[in-house]
């Protein structure tokens, strides 16, 4: 699921007219229907779950997707609450249904307190509308309940407890790589106008050391760790058009630093301090601004890449 890949040209049925033959003890659904979880009945039918990526769907027709008093249904989902990274990229297109289906559901629950099921990927979920067959607008994205990730250019559509957005949305990654023992997140992510997002990361076997959203881009985004920065981690965004570019504030960014670009750990890739943010914001990306505890970074792709990536390591080298 983390490659490319595709369902297409398929046909997809919630339920049929087969009400299975359930145990006695199971807990069945209307006229003693069988259900595929019966230790979890409410547990919504979907049709095509995104997840990972890049993946999508098209050429495909969804039916009897419906909602019942014991579970909701949606022809098209998420995986639900998966921990990890969904590509902001993932995709339908081709797409019919019968009338009385459903064409999405995407679920909420509140965040977790335990930092290995933080649900990240899940609570940053988009998928692309390449032609309107799913929304009936061309190009949209459709945006899990998330604040971070819808504005006022967004529509709500209550009964797939999702937004229609412009299709305008980049990944932003921290990464711990210090392989140390110090606790980085959670960390939280905060719109320049207000929306923000807590970060749980991936379940990791000791402290989360990956964090990942996705956020839209023409804002700038403040990261601030629940611990500490660590002597070497990393920021990237990736799935970003060449063109494009994040301003993002680190908080509590204190001591001398080193700052290298896109992976390589070398005096040619590093980058120089400028002496204030509109410098930074009319720069290439080759620098970085810092104001007290602050360190501005401006992350823009190059040579027509779709992502960037700058390490930041203390003075003691990455």
């Amino acid at each position: 699921a983390s490659d490319v890949s595709e369902l297409t040209d398929s046909l997809l049925v919630g339920e049929t007219a087969n009400l299975g033959d359930p145990e006695s003890w199971e807990e069945t659904g209307p006229n003693g229907r069988s259900l595929p979880r019966p230790w979890d009945a409410d547990t919504t039918i979907r049709g095509f779950d995104f997840y990972d990526g890049k993946v999508g769907v098209t050429d495909s027709h969804f039916v009897a997707f419906q909602n019942r008093a014991q579970r909701p249904a949606g022809a098209l989902s998420v995986l639900n609450f998966t921990d990890f990274s969904l590509d902001t990229d993932n995709y339908a297109s081709g797409l019919t249904f019968h009338p009385s289906t459903k064409r999405v559901y995407l679920e909420n629950r509140a965040i977790p307190t335990d930092p290995d099921d933080g649900e990240d990927g899940y609570r940053s979920a988009v998928f692309h509308d390449i032609d309107g067959s799913v929304s009936g607008q061309a190009g949209v994205a459709i945006t899990i309940n998330n604040p971070i990730l819808y504005d006022g250019s967004c529509t709500y559509r209550l009964e797939w407890n999702a937004w229609v957005c412009p299709r305008d949305f980049t990944a932003l990654l921290v990464d711990d790589r210090s392989d140390t023992s110090t606790t980085v997140g959670p960390i939280v992510v905060t719109r320049q106008d207000g929306p923000s997002h807590t970060v749980i990361g991936r379940p990791d076997d000791g402290p989360n050391d990956h964090f990942r959203t996705s956020v839209r881009n023409g804002y700038s985004y403040t990261v601030d760790p629940s611990g500490s920065w660590t002597s070497h981690y990393q920021i990237r965004t990736y799935e970003i058009s060449p063109g494009e570019w994040l301003h993002v504030t680190l908080q509590d960014a204190n001591g001398p630093i080193h700052i290298y670009r896109d992976w390589w750990i070398d005096e040619r890739n590093r980058l120089e301090p400028v002496g204030s943010l509109n410098a930074l914001l009319a720069s290439d990306g080759q620098a970085y601004y810092r104001s007290g505890s602050e360190l501005h970074l401006k992350l823009v792709p190059r040579d027509d890449r779709e992502w960037t990536a700058l390490d930041i390591c203390s003075s003691a080298g990455c």
